[in-house]
This record gives C-alpha cells, sequence and structure tokens, in this order.
C-alpha cells in the first residue's frame, strides 16, 4: 500500500481531532451566532412598538419606587448588545419619561432568547433611573445589588436572581 493509501486511513479511522488530542479542556461547543446588533435594534423597537400600539404607551413598573412609567424610547445601544453565558442577549435601551413630571432619564435590559428558531424580548428590567443603577452586573453578567453608600437606598433583594 503506498504511503498516501495508509495515511488516508489512518485519517478516516481515526478523526483529526484524535491527532490534534481533541478539544481543548474546558471548551465550549460551538455556538450558532445570535442576530447581529442592528437585528436585536430592530426587535427592541418592534417589541416597544408593539406595546405602545396595544396599551397606548410603553410602560414598566418600579417596585422601588411604586410607581408605573410610561416611556419613550431614545434609543437602542448597539454598542451595548451583549451574549450571556446561557446563549441569551440583553440589549441597553434609553428611555424619558413621557410627560414633565417623570421626564428622568430611565436605563432598562431587554432579554432576548431565541425559541424555535425566532429570537424575542424575554425580559424586560429597570436597571438605571437618572442614572442610579439598581443592580450591577459581575464579570459573569449575574446581577447583583448595588453596594448602599451612605445616603443611597438599597433596592430590595431578588431572590430569583440573588443566588
Amino acid at each position: 500500500m503506498a504511503l498516501m493509501d495508509k495515511l488516508l486511513w489512518l485519517l478516516l479511522l481515526f478523526p483529526s481531532s484524535a491527532f490534534a488530542g481533541g478539544p481543548a479542556k474546558g471548551a465550549q461547543p460551538p455556538r450558532k451566532p445570535g442576530p447581529d446588533a442592528s437585528a436585536m435594534e430592530k426587535l427592541v423597537r418592534e417589541y416597544v412598538r408593539d406595546q405602545q400600539e396595544e396599551e397606548g404607551s410603553f410602560v414598566v413598573e418600579d417596585d422601588v419606587l411604586g410607581r408605573n412609567w410610561e416611556l419613550h424610547l431614545l434609543r437602542v445601544r448597539s454598542d451595548a448588545v451583549t451574549r450571556l453565558p446561557d446563549g441569551r442577549f440583553f440589549v441597553c435601551v434609553d428611555f424619558k419619561g413621557d410627560d414633565e413630571k417623570s421626564a428622568q432619564p430611565v436605563d432598562l435590559d431587554f432579554y432576548v432568547v431565541e425559541s424555535d428558531g425566532e429570537w424575542a424580548v424575554d425580559e424586560v428590567l429597570l436597571h438605571k433611573v437618572s442614572g442610579k443603577p439598581r443592580f450591577n452586573y459581575d464579570k459573569n453578567f449575574k446581577r447583583v445589588p448595588v453596594k448602599a453608600g451612605p445616603k443611597a437606598k438599597k433596592a430590595p433583594a431578588d431572590p430569583e436572581v440573588l443566588e
């Protein structure tokens, strides 16, 4: 048998990963590509528009202040689209209160998940009001409470979030 034939048989019998030692220890399987930033922006804008059409405005409940925010979309931060370790994405979105009384900037985080090949908004969290965070993210993108300063009010703990 010629040398090339022997090499061909070796390659057929032993996949190339056997020669390379297989996948690196702790390596993650390749992930399906997610939508790009412009697709995420479109998805969030459609979600907001759909709620406005159904409800008359885009409303977010604020458990800390005990009120509802009627919000106007300012911008979807396509530079802040993040893939989470669990395969979901989150998108940071800037809003402003609709009336003069509540015209404060409000930052919402939209969580996007894939289901049956379609991407959809799964969860919307009120992240900041007037630049003051309700929670932060650690290096693994887990939500953590904001450390209270001398004048800061501590946000209530969410037992489903804080593990």
